[in-house]
């Protein structure tokens, strides 16, 4: 391979490591209860990108070679029990996100690991998902001392304010008070859980 051409590869690894670490950092902040396929596409451009400049990258290397991530198998079934569903979705407007967010969480999956074969990409992805997590702790810290207990005085004080809203969002806003636990940028404290627990092992292996 030609110093040029190593040097094209190089670069579109580079760009590819970018538009991951970028999505690693903008997909947890974002809001997590996205309301239309065209948010969804937005906050899912990054690893769209990413695919691009990786198949680029391909392209200018002369081969294409995709490592397995783990849990292929898995994917591959479900993938064919979707398909062999006989029910259409009953609201395309809910379905239609649903499947892009799936779509490009295992895509970001696979990017990653075949970027991640870098140490220095690796080093570079792991290092914002982590500061991300750290981001999204202080704010759920932040939730919890200040904006819920300032909810529940609103509303025990003041519900007027609610009157403007549409049942399902007073219904919900109730519940995120009364249960006075954080949930940060995540729709639901379940899910902010579910993002640092997954943190605590990169973390436990920096230590």
């Amino acid at each position: 391979m030609s110093e040029g051409r190593q040097f094209i590869v190089r670069l579109l690894e580079g760009v590819t490591a970018f538009f991951l670490l970028l999505m690693a950092v903008l997909r947890p902040l974002a809001s997590g209860n996205l309301l239309g396929l065209g948010d969804t596409i937005y906050v899912s451009l990054p690893v769209w990108f990413a695919l691009v400049s990786w198949l680029l990258r391909c392209v200018a290397a002369g081969r294409l070679r995709v490592f397995q991530a783990g849990g292929d198998a898995f994917l591959l079934l479900l993938v064919f029990l979707v398909l062999l569903s006989p029910r259409p979705p009953a609201d395309l407007n809910t379905a239609l996100p649903s499947a892009m967010v799936w779509a490009t969480n295992v895509l970001y999956l696979y990017l990653v690991v075949n970027v991640g074969r870098e140490a220095r990409f690796a080093r570079w992805i792991l290092a914002a998902l982590l500061a991300t997590g750290v981001a999204i702790t202080v704010y759920g810290a932040i939730q919890a001392a200040i904006e819920i207990p300032e909810m529940q005085r609103s509303i025990v004080e003041d519900p007027s304010y609610l009157q403007d809203q549409d049942p399902e969002t007073i219904d919900e806003l109730k519940a995120r008070a009364l249960s006075a636990r954080p949930y940060s940028s995540f729709v639901n404290e379940n899910s902010l859980a579910g993002f640092l627990a997954l943190l605590a092992f990169p973390l436990l292996g920096l230590v």
